[in-house]
């Protein structure tokens, strides 16, 4: 199983806050079968220079890999916080999943869906070749509240990543129901920022499968798949 977001690089974020606790999460993270995790701290593109970010980064992916005892691969990433000028250049390749064309990002926590987040999605796709995976889009409280707003990025080539616990969180449970019922979610990941209790992709999946039974075949084959095919 692959997750595709996980907070476990140490004293980089609000996620691990030492070398101990990312040992003891991916620890975790292997005992529920997790064999590849991508490590992708929060980047808030109107706060930080990228630059900056990156040299603390490398720095503490390094740390991380020459200590890493346990059986979990890890891979560079980032979770881009969207800002409104972030498309108005060509966003560093480091930021995305193994520098390849998928590209994590974490939407503004607004009101509303903004008219500039559509332009700066469509920049990265239409322009710079990015494929946005949009996490947890089950968070957002216009997306939360009024799930159709999805159907405004429906028409764009992005991809949904719909974390573990969101699954079974009330707030967040209509949202879910409307992604599983459209074969909206792509990815299931854990989104995992500490040592404690969490929930894992597995379990997430799991839950997913029982609670929706009413799910077509495809899209039933298509959440088994998420387990080893992300």
């Amino acid at each position: 199983m692959i997750d595709v977001h996980a907070h476990v690089l140490p004293e980089i974020d609000h996620g691990s806050d030492s070398v101990n606790e990312s040992l003891s999460m991916l620890k975790r993270l292997g005992e529920a079968g997790v064999v590849d995790v991508f490590c992708t701290s929060h980047y808030y593109a109107s706060d930080e220079q990228v630059e900056r970010f990156l040299a603390s980064y490398d720095e503490a992916f390094r740390l991380l890999e020459r200590t890493n005892d346990t059986p979990v691969r890890l891979h560079r990433g980032a979770e881009v916080t969207l800002s409104r000028y972030f498309h108005y250049k060509r966003p560093d390749p480091r930021l995305c999943l193994g520098g390849g064309r998928r590209m994590l990002v974490e939407l503004p926590f607004t009101e509303r869906l903004e008219e500039w987040v559509i332009e700066c999605l469509g920049t990265l796709i239409d322009t710079y070749g990015i494929i946005p995976v949009i996490a947890h889009p089950e968070r957002y409280y216009y997306v939360a509240r009024h799930p159709r707003v999805l159907d405004r990025l429906m028409g764009l080539d992005v991809e949904f990543q719909v974390n573990s616990a969101s699954v079974s969180n009330k707030a967040c449970r209509k949202a879910v129901r409307y992604m599983a019922k459209r074969g909206l979610i792509d990815y299931v990941a854990s989104d995992i920022h500490y040592a404690g209790a969490f929930c894992t992709p597995d379990v997430g999946i799991t839950t997913l499968e029982a609670k929706y039974k009413g799910l077509s075949a495809h899209l039933k084959a298509k959440a088994e798949a998420l387990l080893t095919e992300n």
